[in-house]
């Protein structure tokens, strides 16, 4: 921070919580502050401003970007107010728990909610965050063992590389104790083997947005289920609804919709975005298509965007990513629809191999094709790259990838 500060000639001071020794004139302790209060200082006639928390903007973070550009969106007071009273009734345990060690591993940028909200919630709990300004593999693992990092809420890139690197064989991580996952679908096996590898007491992922203030779907601690991104939590709500907008019953999948304090008061100056996601009855319409079971738990499926449409069919490229994550050659995976005039699009991989590993474009369509059913299989083909290209929360940046792809098929 003491770095960045001659960038940002407004920020005269940093204000220090905890008792560390202060190292520079720009910064000052919070309890000197208290302690040096003067009550013949005070301007006995100031005032606060007064406003409607459900109106009065409190931040402008980033959506997610992955579609299109990044929108600036607007959370409330009341939305953030409500997002910690929601915390502290799911997370009580983490929130309000008296273990000074009870450190978080922070990885998520501070412009999407998922870092900013942590980040507020960490203030809260008064404990340590570990900030990691970008994944670096060693840096990454120092910082958990050095810092002993009970908590990771990461997204799943991180958690596939602790499953995949022969790095982490070094490390002793047994101070996790928790394993959340966010920003992108985490596929089945990948928590099951999380949850046999490392032993932790709870693995899961949960789902939210920008637009949702953070978490709207969260596993209960120690009640969550394999492939679920948990329950709609306190005081939201949320619908599965078809194409027509109708409600859908249990296990029908359709876009997942969500109403309540968490929802965003809309995007900076674009109001037709914003009445495009908020209907005018109050739902919030993700894009993304979910079913949920009889226990109330959801299950995310995919981007409605990203959904190829193959013939008749329509293929979730987070099946077929999860899938090729577990070929013993695989690093990382993505899957996109490459357009094609008869078939509308066709399955088409890119595959990020394993250091040391060989393998054929065919061995990874072979693959595909003894475990899928005909309309998934990858007749786009298969690409090999050194790296998926990602947002910084984790996402995948598909319309990247697409833009590749079809710049590749024009050269053939």
């Amino acid at each position: 921070m003491l770095n960045i500060l001659p960038q940002h000639p407004h920020i005269q001071k940093l204000v220090l919580f905890g008792n560390e020794q202060v190292r520079s004139e720009n910064v000052v302790r919070y309890q000197d502050i208290v302690n040096g209060a003067d009550s013949e200082e005070v301007d006995e006639e100031y005032s606060v401003t007064s406003l409607d928390p459900k109106e009065a903007v409190a931040t402008i973070l980033c959506s997610s970007g992955t579609t299109g550009m990044p929108k600036g969106v607007m959370c409330t007071h009341d939305s953030m107010t409500a997002y910690i009273d929601i915390s502290r009734n799911i997370m009580g345990d983490i929130v309000d728990n008296d273990d000074p060690s009870d450190a978080m591993m922070g990885l998520i940028p501070f412009f999407h909610s998922f870092g900013f909200m942590l980040m507020f919630l960490n203030l809260l709990r008064g404990k340590t965050m570990v900030v990691l300004g970008k994944f670096k593999p060693k840096i990454f693992l120092d910082a958990v063992v050095n810092y002993k990092v009970a908590r990771l809420i990461v997204p799943p890139p991180v958690l596939l590389f602790l499953l995949k690197s022969p790095m982490v064989k070094n490390y002793d991580l047994s101070c996790i104790k928790e394993m959340r996952s966010g920003a992108a679908p985490m596929g089945k096996d990948m928590e099951k083997e999380l949850k046999s590898r490392f032993r932790v007491k709870h693995v899961s992922q949960g789902y939210g947005m920008t637009e949702t203030t953070l978490g709207v779907l969260v596993s209960p601690h120690g009640k969550s289920k394999i492939g679920s991104c948990g329950k709609i939590v306190p005081g939201m709500m949320a619908k599965v609804i078809d194409e027509a907008g109708n409600p859908l019953p249990a296990y029908k999948e359709g876009e997942v919709c969500f109403k309540g304090p968490l929802i965003m008061k809309g995007y900076v100056g674009d109001a037709k975005s914003t009445l495009n996601t908020i209907d005018k009855d109050g739902w919030l319409h993700t894009g993304d298509v979910a079913y949920y079971d009889d226990d109330g738990y959801f299950f995310i499926v995919d981007r409605i965007k990203e959904l190829i449409k193959y013939k008749a069919f329509q293929v979730a490229p987070a099946e077929l990513e999860a899938l090729l994550l577990t070929h013993p050659a695989v690093q990382d995976s993505a899957v996109i629809g490459l357009p094609n005039e008869e078939a509308g699009e066709l399955p088409l991989a890119f595959i990020v191999k394993k250091s040391g590993r060989n393998i054929t474009e065919r061995e990874i369509e072979r693959f595909v094709e003894d475990n899928v059913s005909p309309q998934k299989r990858l007749r786009g083909g298969v690409i090999f790259l050194n790296e998926i290209p990602r947002n910084p929360t984790g996402k995948i940046l598909r319309r990247v990838l697409r833009e590749r792809a079809v710049k590749l098929v024009s050269k053939l």
